[in-house]
């Protein structure tokens, strides 16, 4: 197997930058709660759910919870960074 690391160096305005551990590593989970995929993208919950139902982001059910895939999440940043993905 393949293990593909994405590494971006992104610039955010002051104050706004991310936690330290907002990063994506092969030991973390496989599927998020909104807010924490909100958290790792630096965005609003509110955000999230807009990208859900554009299609842009990768989510699950699970019974009443909505949950996020790690891959969904990588490959969103993927063609965000890519310059593929038109995001406002």
């Amino acid at each position: 197997m393949t293990e593909v690391v994405v590494r971006l160096q992104l610039e955010y305005p002051s104050g706004l930058a991310p936690e330290p551990s907002a990063v994506i590593t092969a030991d973390m989970p496989l599927l998020y709660k909104i807010c924490d995929a909100a958290r790792l993208l630096a965005v609003g919950e509110s955000a999230i759910y807009e990208l859900i139902a554009q299609g842009e982001l990768e989510s699950v059910k699970i019974g009443a919870s909505r949950r996020i895939t790690r891959a969904g999440i990588e490959a969103y940043v993927r063609r965000i960074a890519g310059g593929t993905g038109d995001v406002a």
